[in-house]
Order: C-alpha cells, then structure tokens, then sequence
C-alpha cells in the first residue's frame, strides 16, 4: 500500500514539474523577439495583478504603434515588479501580424525560475523515489524475515 502512496505522489510532483518546465519554456519564448520581427518603443498603459504563490504577480499592458501607423496593445510576460504606467518598454512584433509581439522589457527572466525549478524537482523525484522504494522493499523483507 505504501508503494501505491509513493508512486502517486511522485506523479504528481512529476506532473507539477513538467508544468513548471513547459511553462517556462513558454514564457522564455515570450521574452524573445519574435522571428523575423521589428523591434520598436511602446508605452505602458495599464497595469494588471494577479495573486501566485509566492505573492503578486505583475504584467504590463503595453501600447505601440506599428510600421503602417496603426496602434495595437500586447500584454507583458509575467514578471515581480510592478510596471510603472507611462514607461517606455521594447516591443518586438511580427510586421505581417502585428497582433503578434512580445514586450521584451517585463518578465525577462521569470521563465528561468519556472524552468530551472521544473528541473530540480524532476531530478530530485528521479533520486529520491528510487531510495526510496529500495528502502521500503529492504524494510519489508526484513519484517518478512523476523516473522
């Protein structure tokens, strides 16, 4: 029975730590240029929270003008700084499809954390679970033995 517990607990870390790793790839991706893109200055025109874990979250709503003159908003990455309204901030964009930009300033770095983090729990589930199982089965022979 305590097998059952272990291996259903070390799927679910596996499972919040494919999350955390695909996210961050996901959101390095976001903090990239995107390919084949322009790069211009935007404005920050909004500020949105959310609550995480570890506290509030930030994501600037940015405003930016295009090659043809036309105006689009992007929102940020997430980062753990609030965004100050009115700041200039780097906007890469897709000229075919210019509803397609990533803010280069916000969050730049938030998807190592998630990734790195990701990471070290698949390590340290594919270590300890393992030990672990070997110590229950040297444990139940033991008892078996005494018996």
């Amino acid at each position: 029975m305590l097998l059952v517990v272990v291996a259903a607990v070390s799927t679910l870390v596996c499972g919040m730590a494919a999350v955390l790793v695909s996210t961050g790839i996901d959101r390095r991706h976001e903090s990239r240029p995107v390919p084949g893109g322009v790069t211009t200055t935007g404005t920050v025109t909004a500020v949105e929270q959310e609550q995480s874990g570890k506290g509030p979250v930030w994501f600037a709503v940015a405003e930016y003008v295009d090659d043809r003159g036309r105006r689009h908003t992007t929102r940020s990455s997430a980062g753990d700084e609030e965004p100050r309204v009115g700041a200039q901030v780097r906007i890469s964009y897709d000229p075919e499809r210019p509803e397609v930009a990533h803010d280069l300033t916000t969050g730049a770095d938030i998807w190592k954390y998630q990734f790195y983090g990701g990471v070290v729990l698949l390590v340290l589930t594919a270590v300890t679970v393992p030990l672990g199982v070997r110590v229950l089965v040297v444990r139940r022979r033991r008892g078996a033995h005494q018996r």
